[in-house]
C-alpha cells in the first residue's frame, strides 16, 4: 500500500481518526480481479458481526499484505449529522462493456458539480462518495445492458467494504439532494428485533440492571458486547434503552452501530452464554452492594444466582455484608463550610422558626455573595435556583442583601448582578409534574466551572 499518501487531502481525511477503515489485497484468479478485504489483524474477511476489526486510517495503512484500504460499510459512518454513501457505477458486466447513457448522464452530471469522484480498480466503474441525509438514500438501479449503479450506505444496500483507489480522484464530499435516475429506497429502516428464543430470565428488575452497570465498565469491548447479550436475554427489546443509555458512558460510543450490534445479538444457552450472575460478580468486584430490603430477599431465591440449570443453592448472604474498613477516610466536599455538604441537605422546622431566614443567607454564599463581616464562605461560586411558596419574603431578604451587603474585596454589588446569580421561581401549588419542567430552567441558568484542579461542576 501507498504509505505516502497525505490523509489531509482526501475526503475520507474528515473521519480518518474513527474506525470505519479496512485493507485491502488484490489477486488475480481465473483472470478475473478479486479484492478481499483485510482486518487490522491482518485476517481475510471482515463482515458484519466484526466491527471490531476495523481500523482508523492509520491503523489500516499499516496492515502487511494489502496493496489498498478501503472504507467500511458494515456499519454507517457519519460525518457532520449525515451518511456518507458510495454510489458504485459499474458496467463491467454490461453488454461491450459499455456503461448506459442515463447512467453515464448522471456520474457526469456528478463529476461535473464536483463531488468526490474516483474510477474503480478494475477500468470498468466509477466511485461517487457524498453525504446525505437518511430518509433520502436511495436505492441500485440496474439497467436492462447490464449497468449497475450499486449503493452503500451501511443502512440501504449491501453492509460491505469499498476499495478506495483515488484513480483519476477529484472534487470534494459534499451533501448529495439530487439522485437522477435513481428513486428513494423503500426498504425498511433498521428496527430493534427481539430474541427470537430467549433464555431463561434471572428476574432481575430493569431498575437492578441499571444499578448494577453503574459498576461496570462500558469501554471493554468483549464486556460491552456481553453486556448487551445479557440485557436483550433478560429484557428482549426493551432492554435496548438501558443498554444504549449504560453505552454513552463510553468515550468509544458510537451512536450509528448501536441498533445494528443489538440485532446481531441472539438468544442462546451454550457454554460460553454469560448471564447475569456474570454480570453481576463483574459489579461486586467494582464495589457494587446489592440492596435488600426484606428478610424474604434476605433468605429466599436469589435472582442473581444462574438458573439455566435449574439448581438454586442455598448462599449465605451475609458473608457479602462484612465491610473491611477503609485505609483512608474521605472528608466531606462542602457546598457551604460548616453548613451544607455538596449533596441533598434538608432543613426542616416548624413554620416562623426562621428557615428561610436562614436558608436565603446562605444560598447568596453559594452564589458568590460573601459579607466581609463572616467567615462562611463557599470554595467555588454556583447559581441558585431558589424554590419558594413565599416569593415575597425572598425578596425582602434579598432586598436587604442587596442593600447592606460589602463583599470581602470592599465591593458592592448591584441588584442586576445579584439576581443575574440569584433566580426565584414561585411554587406554590405547583404539581409535580410541573415542578419537574423546572429542569430546563435549570439548563438554562446553570454555568459549567472548571476548577483550578481539573473539576468540572
Amino acid at each position: 500500500m501507498n504509505n505516502n499518501i497525505n490523509p489531509s487531502q482526501y475526503f475520507w481525511s474528515r473521519f480518518q481518526n474513527e474506525k470505519h477503515f479496512v485493507g485491502f489485497k488484490t489477486t488475480i484468479e481465473n483472470g478475473q480481479l478479486k479484492k478481499i478485504p483485510l482486518g487490522i489483524d491482518g485476517e481475510p474477511g471482515v463482515k458484519v458481526g466484526a466491527e471490531h476489526r476495523l481500523g482508523t486510517y492509520e491503523q489500516a495503512a499499516k496492515i502487511q499484505g494489502s496493496n489498498y484500504f478501503g472504507i467500511s460499510f458494515i456499519k454507517p459512518v457519519i460525518v457532520d449529522g449525515l451518511y456518507l454513501i458510495c454510489l458504485d457505477f459499474d458496467w463491467k458486466r454490461a453488454a461491450d462493456k459499455v456503461c448506459d447513457d442515463e447512467a453515464l448522464d448522471y456520474l457526469i452530471t456528478l463529476k461535473t458539480n464536483d463531488f468526490q469522484y474516483e474510477e474503480s480498480v478494475s477500468g470498468f466503474g466509477a466511485h461517487i462518495w457524498a453525504l446525505c441525509s437518511e430518509k433520502d438514500i436511495p436505492t441500485k438501479k440496474t439497467y436492462p445492458n447490464g449497468t449497475e449503479i450499486e449503493v452503500f450506505s451501511g443502512i440501504v444496500g449491501p453492509r460491505i467494504n469499498v476499495l478506495v483507489t483515488m484513480n483519476e480522484a477529484s472534487g470534494y464530499l459534499q451533501h448529495l439532494t439530487h439522485f437522477g435516475p435513481l428513486e428513494a429506497s423503500t426498504l425498511p429502516r433498521v428496527t430493534l428485533q427481539d430474541v427470537i428464543t430467549p433464555i431463561i430470565s434471572s428476574g432481575i428488575s430493569p431498575k437492578e440492571m441499571q444499578d448494577l452497570l453503574m459498576f461496570v465498565n462500558a469501554d471493554d469491548r468483549e464486556t460491552w458486547v456481553h453486556t448487551g447479550m445479557i440485557i436483550k436475554d433478560e429484557f428482549g427489546k426493551q432492554g435496548f434503552n438501558i443498554w444504549n443509555t449504560w453505552s454513552q458512558t463510553s468515550s468509544k460510543y458510537n451512536p450509528a452501530e448501536m441498533q445494528y450490534i443489538w440485532n446481531s445479538f441472539k438468544g442462546g444457552t451454550g457454554e460460553k452464554r454469560r448471564t447475569v450472575a456474570t454480570l453481576y460478580k463483574t459489579a461486586k468486584d467494582n464495589g457494587y452492594i446489592p440492596a435488600r430490603s426484606s428478610a424474604e430477599e434476605d433468605f429466599g431465591v436469589d435472582p442473581f444466582l444462574d438458573l439455566a440449570d435449574g439448581v438454586n443453592p442455598p448462599k449465605n448472604l451475609w458473608i457479602d455484608r462484612f465491610i473491611t474498613p477503609p485505609d483512608q477516610l474521605n472528608a466531606y466536599s462542602w457546598l457551604v463550610e460548616g453548613f451544607c455538604i455538596d449533596a441533598m441537605t434538608i432543613f426542616a422546622g416548624s413554620p416562623g422558626v426562621g428557615k428561610t431566614s436562614c436558608l436565603v443567607p446562605l444560598a447568596c454564599v453559594v452564589a458568590g455573595f460573601q459579607s466581609h463581616l463572616s467567615d462562611v464562605t463557599t470554595k467555588y461560586p454556583r447559581k441558585i435556583i431558589y424554590l419558594t411558596e413565599d416569593e415575597q419574603q425572598v425578596f425582602r431578604l434579598c432586598h436587604g442583601i442587596i442593600k447592606n451587603l460589602t463583599l470581602p474585596n470592599g465591593k458592592k454589588i448591584t441588584k442586576e448582578q445579584f439576581y443575574d446569580k440569584f433566580k426565584v421561581v414561585r411554587t406554590l401549588k405547583s404539581k409535580p409534574h410541573t415542578l419537574a419542567q423546572l429542569t430546563e430552567i435549570v439548563t438554562q441558568h446553570s454555568l459549567t466551572v472548571t476548577t483550578p484542579i481539573g473539576e468540572v461542576i
